[in-house]
């Protein structure tokens, strides 16, 4: 119906074009120019409430083309206004109110959904002021100094600047058009219709331009019919939908934000109403002290109740429901005080005791003085937590229990658990172990192979065992062999490796023992077979010669004392087999030194030599022949030691070296001479195998022992065991 009567009224004023085009001419005019500083009073008065720089821009702006068109029309031919002399003025002012309306439209539309200035502080102002500034530099340069380009020559028809306007005017309103396509979703639909439908009109009026000839002419009178119909639109724009339906021009934005406002709150409502955590709006009470002493329940949800069982409690106080819960669960009145008066929110854990449940709660403050706690009921979870750490500190306990050292390691292969065991073979604390403290106490012969063993194994997450040596508590390093395994959490997933370690330095100790006695087995069976044969091949060709020298006594009887001689050899090396076929069968062993030296005293003739022997209870890691070392040294002592000897004393130090066992006595010493072979096999006046039997038994196990006294005031041995192979027990 509307757009009926307005072509009816396009063809009335048609009609009144082809009669009296001055008054055609001056209704669209007029119509024009109300519509347009109609626009501006609009928006101009809610200029504090437009949420829009767009609808601003467009908007002042119709004041100043409409003061351009207004002059323009007083300027018209036949109307009378001329100033100056400047018969091209009518154009000069149309060309540039149709500039200034499409520059405004399109800068409006690089503004549509933004400010200028922050917050919008200064666009009024500046907006204003530019507009301002634009036209008046226009119609100074038309009015007064005549500087603008002409747009119609007498007798020429439109100039070059005319016609080039013809296609500059038209193609700022293609952009404009096309940016209000992009942009169209920031608009009312009915109101981006209309806006680019305006647009439209306006774009075929100014296309009418190229065609300007006479002041009546069709192309002048269509130029008109579309502006008239852009007006229009304008008009049903700014006024009739911004008087009408302001939330869907101007105060679009409020609009929607109350939508979305109203769609928020069914949202968070629906949310409210449908959660599965219980949620408490609550307002706190304050005593005159301003401690808070209670709290009002404004809103609950359903979950609420359904968690708690209670009913009924909005609009009620909470020591009206739970009197009890006071004495209860005091720290719930200060969490909640603190958070309502302060703003911070805060997270807890609680035992709630007056309804014998756990929750999970989280608090905040939307206000000051209230808070909205939102819970979830955790007793089930509590409960399987406390089984778990029952069951955790129970297998702990068995780790921790456990005789042998017990470790653990992260995803990153960190350490970070060690069981007792573990604390007391190295004697540190678990903070100096974590992570990877333990490594420094790892021999630095085995540091590389150790570590990228265990890389290795982590990588793959594949078992592995090694042998390595780890620095024990007594300063020594012990071999461990070392065995690790990955495990998985109960979901399956890789959780770190667990391993356990034996202490394997005193095997590791007998089997190095074993393998150098049965070295020295070998080298002392060759050494002794050879003597033996030695002897043989001089016992016959002895026998062979004697049989040649029967009737010569003197002769026979110089070869059976060289026959004596090799047979009381042979002798001794059947004696020496015997002393040494012990040495080294057996395991080294732990052997206490008090106990070997009574053994060996026990079953030698003493006479009235005394004994002072240190107390204490040493021990030594050695051949099971250790005690024949002792037995060696005192039966030593007795048969060299003089008439003038009286005392053997023995006693032992600890050195940087190890332990230093001396054997010592306060007879004649032994003279330099003699100390030069003194360990040497065969050297002495009765087997000569004594001492260097003692060395060999001592070596076993890495003992060494030298001699070192003086002539003359008795024999010193010093025995040396290693760090490591000793150890006193009380």
């Amino acid at each position: 119906m509307r757009w009926t009567a307005v072509f009816f009224a396009l063809l009335v004023l048609y009609s009144i074009s082809t009669v009296q085009f001055l008054l055609f001419y001056g209704i669209v005019e007029l119509v024009g120019l109300a519509v347009a500083f109609s626009i501006f009073i609009i928006v101009w008065n809610t200029r504090r409430v437009i949420p829009d720089t767009f609808f601003l821009i467009t908007g002042i702006s119709f004041l100043f083309f409409g003061i351009i068109d207004l002059l323009h029309m007083l300027a018209f031919a036949g109307i009378g206004f001329s100033p100056g002399d400047n018969p091209d003025l009518p154009g000069q002012l149309w060309i540039a109110a149709r500039l200034f309306q499409g520059m405004t439209f399109l800068i409006a539309t690089f503004f549509i959904g933004r400010s200028i200035t922050d917050y919008r502080k200064y666009d009024v102002g500046l907006i204003l002021a530019t507009c301002t500034l634009a036209c008046s530099l226009m119609l100074g340069s038309i009015l007064v100094w005549q500087d603008f380009p002409r747009t119609f020559s007498e007798g020429g028809g439109l100039t070059p600047f005319a016609i080039a306007s013809g296609y500059v005017i038209p193609l700022v309103l293609v952009v404009t058009i096309a940016v209000l396509w992009r942009k169209r979703n920031s608009f009312d639909p009915a109101v981006w219709r209309l806006l680019v439908a305006a647009q439209v009109f306006s774009l075929m009026s100014a296309v009418s331009l190229s065609s300007y000839g006479p002041v009546i002419s069709f192309a002048n009178v269509a130029t008109n019919l579309f502006r008239i119909v852009s007006i229009y639109l304008f008009y049903l724009v700014f006024i009739v939908i911004g008087l009408n339906r302001p939330y869907d021009l101007l105060l679009r934005d409020l609009k929607i934000n109350e939508d979305r406002l109203r769609e928020s709150e069914g949202k968070w409502r629906s949310l409210f109403e449908n959660m599965l955590e219980g949620l408490a709006y609550c307002r706190m009470i304050y005593d005159d002290e301003g401690r808070p002493v209670d709290w009002l329940y404004l809103d609950v949800n359903k979950a609420f109740e359904e968690l708690t069982g209670l009913k009924d409690t909005t609009g009620r106080r909470v020591l009206e429901i739970l009197p009890d819960i006071r004495t209860l669960n005091p720290e719930l009145f200060d969490t909640y005080g603190t958070v309502a008066s302060t703003g911070k929110p805060a997270t807890f854990e609680t035992d709630f005791k007056p309804l014998k449940m756990w929750l999970n709660v989280s608090v905040f403050s939307p206000q000051q003085g209230y808070f909205v706690a939102v819970f979830e009921d955790i007793t089930e979870r509590k409960r399987v937590e406390e089984e778990v750490r029952r069951a955790r500190d129970f297998y702990l306990k068995i780790l921790d229990d456990f005789p042998n050292p017990v470790w653990r390691a992260d995803t990153r292969g960190r350490t970070d658990y060690f069981n007792q065991g573990w604390l007391e073979f190295t004697g540190r604390e678990f903070e100096e172990e974590q992570g990877e403290g333990w490594t420094s106490g790892i021999h630095p012969d085995d540091r590389k192979i150790c570590l990228q063993t265990r890389a290795e194994h982590f990588l793959s997450r594949t078992p592995f065992s090694l042998e390595y040596r780890l620095l024990h508590h007594d300063g020594t390093y012990h071999w461990l062999i070392d065995s690790g395994k990955p495990f998985t959490t109960a979901e399956g997933e890789f959780a770190g490796f667990i391993g356990s370690c034996y202490d394997i330095h005193g095997r590791r100790q007998a089997e190095e023992a074993l393998q150098l006695a049965n070295a020295k087995l070998n080298l002392l069976s060759s050494i002794t077979r050879h003597d033996i044969n030695n002897q043989l091949v001089a016992l016959k060709a002895y026998l062979e010669l004697s049989k040649e020298h029967i009737g010569d006594a003197a002769t026979i009887s110089e070869y059976i004392i060289r026959m004596e001689r090799a047979s009381n050899a042979i002798e001794r090396q059947i004696v020496f087999t015997k002393e040494y076929q012990e040495l080294g069968v057996k395991a080294p062993v732990w052997q206490n030194v008090e106990t070997c030296i009574r053994d060996a005293i026990a079953s030698l003739p003493m006479r009235d030599i005394l004994i002072e022997l240190q107390p204490g209870d040493l021990e030594i890691f050695g051949d099971p022949l250790l005690a024949r070392v002792f037995y060696n040294l005192i039966d030593n002592a007795l048969r060299y030691g003089g008439s003038t000897m009286t005392a053997i004393r023995i006693t032992w130090h600890e050195t940087v070296a190890g332990m230093v066992v001396v054997v010592e006595d306060n007879g004649v010493g032994i003279t330099a001479e003699d100390k030069k072979r003194l360990f040497t096999k065969g050297f002495g006046h009765h087997s000569g195998l004594g001492l260097f039997l003692s060395r060999e038994i001592l070596s076993i196990t890495g003992i060494t022992i030298t001699e070192n006294g003086e002539p003359g005031r008795g024999a010193r041995f010093e025995i040396t065991v290693p760090p490591g192979g000793y150890r006193l027990t009380a």
